[in-house]
């Protein structure tokens, strides 16, 4: 599929773009040559396996491009054990050659990232290690096999300066790459590990650029999983699916999620506004991802002319993926839940006489007495029920604002706590709030039937009282354009 190339610009808000030609680079490994499976690398106690999101995150993203008129051949999609270093530095090349001078290249990476024993000039690094990405022939045994350094990397793309680059990365210790595992985690780490190299190169290694410093490219819009080099990123779900949370919405910016003034344009600003605000709340403020150069208006990508296409509607009959970890499994899940090993949505896992609940990220939701194991399927319920919701989103629309009167502080039982709820656009006149405990609480919230005010063009102040259950708490505001009398009486009456 060829790529949108037009000689003339378009003007839009007095700005003109130019609608220059676009390429797509997309590299998932789940399958790694040297690597055992998951379960197989956990039992033998290796560092680091296989993954199981990342061919996922690839297939996710190339669809995403496509959809956008993206220049992207199967030979520029590298899934797993095609994913050597090799076949990714012939794809660049070939891309590259293609391109022309003021082109886009769009280029995403998920599979594993470490770390490594700084050897050679320069010595860049404050804490003397560089940063890598691991390909599908990564060798432990010979750890300067199949990766690719950040000095390495800087000099690749110093080297195409000619293109604006758009670099996603979702790997652990990406934060470094500008330039163990959490054990309440549930999936899988993307951490590939900090190894002490020989510092004689390879024969075939390429040679390193001239070190990352503090200076970032300004042809490059990085996009990287982490804000920090030291920080590691776990697997999630979306759908029932394993992904890596940047890949999944970034995917879902591309397809113009990000795109809040609706200009077919997505700019550096959109890209980060819309990926803080979807990652760190999908992963419970466990992974905030980074964006360089950050908050200014240079246009990323752009979206052409193709339709907005519907977003897809989760059916609430979505498996969630539960992992029991010690003991007999006394819950009756039925056919909504698949069990996992990894991975999951959800941990049950034994504590006395009864059971502690973990959600996806590590956080400790419930604690069930072995006298309540029935409430599970109120927890399964509501995971499906949060699962589904945004894919409800509209993406035309501009993001809601929640202005809380107090501080981020945890609040006592008891408390009242204020929050003034601002509508994504001024005809968005009704608003609905419900709150779902982590043990599966359900709490509607607002309006009352006797009380149907309409919300101001700078939001509706409401007060609540903190009232148990608590903890991991997920409150939910819905705005209409018309009255949804009926849908919160439904709501009331369960």
């Amino acid at each position: 599929m060829k790529s949108v190339g037009l000689a003339a610009g378009i003007v839009l808000s007095g700005t003109v773009h130019s609608l220059a030609g676009q390429f797509g680079l997309v590299v998932g490994i789940d399958d790694y040559i040297y690597l055992k499976p998951p379960i197989e690398a956990r039992a033998a106690g290796d560092p680091i396996g296989d993954l199981l999101g990342a061919e996922n995150d690839a297939t996710e993203i190339a669809a995403a491009l496509l959809s956008r008129g993206i220049d992207l051949p199967q030979s520029r999609v590298l899934l797993s054990r095609d994913a050597t270093l090799e076949n990714f530095l012939d794809a660049w090349n070939q891309m590259t050659a293609q391109a022309k001078p003021g082109d886009t290249l769009v280029v995403s990476f998920a599979g594993h990232g470490g770390q490594e024993t700084e050897v050679a000039e320069p010595r860049d690094e404050s804490d003397g290690r560089d940063e890598t990405i691991m390909f599908a022939d990564f060798n432990p045994d010979s750890p300067r096999q199949g990766r690719l350094n950040d000095d390495q990397l800087r000099k690749l793309l110093s080297d195409a300066a000619q293109f604006n680059i758009v670099w996603v990365m979702d790997s652990c210790h990406s934060g470094g790459l500008e330039r163990s595992i959490n054990a309440g985690m549930t999936g899988l780490s993307r951490n590939g590990g900090n190894w002490d190299i020989a510092v004689e190169p390879l024969v075939s290694e390429i040679e390193a650029g001239a070190g990352d410093g503090d200076a970032t490219l300004a042809h490059v819009t990085q996009i990287l999983a982490t804000a920090t080099d030291d920080r590691v990123v776990t697997e999630t779900s979306f759908g029932g699916k394993p992904h890596g949370a940047l890949s999944y919405f970034f995917a879902s910016a591309v397809r113009g999620a990000a795109d809040s003034d609706n200009d077919s344009f997505v700019s550096r600003r959109e890209l980060s506004a819309y990926l803080d605000t979807q990652i760190v709340a999908h992963m419970n403020q466990n992974q905030q991802p980074r964006i360089l150069p950050r908050g200014d208006s240079t246009i990323a990508l752009a979206l052409g002319e193709a339709a907005r296409p519907e977003p897809p509607v989760v059916p609430l009959s979505q498996k969630i993926r539960v992992r029991v970890i010690g003991g007999q499994n006394p819950f009756n899940f039925g056919p909504r839940v698949e069990i996992v090993e990894i991975a999951a949505d959800v941990t049950f896992q034994t504590a006395g006489d009864g059971w502690l609940v973990f959600n996806h990220t590590g956080d400790k939701i419930a604690s069930l007495p072995a006298s309540r194991v029935d409430d599970a399927s109120k927890i399964i319920a509501g995971l499906e029920l949060l699962a589904a919701l945004p894919e409800m989103l509209r993406s035309d629309l501009p993001l809601a604002k929640i202005l809380p009167d107090q501080s981020a502080e945890l609040q006592r039982i008891g408390t009242r706590v204020g929050f003034r709820f601002v509508p994504p656009a001024p005809d968005m006149n009704f608003l609905t709030i419900f709150n779902l405990a982590g043990d599966g609480t359900f709490q509607y919230l607002h309006p009352a039937p006797s009380d149907r005010p309409y919300i101001a063009a700078d939001g509706l102040p409401i007060q609540f009282q903190v009232t148990p259950p608590t903890g991991a708490d997920q409150l939910v505001g819905l705005y209409c354009r018309t009255d949804p009398a009926d849908f919160q009486n439904f709501l009331r009456q369960h």
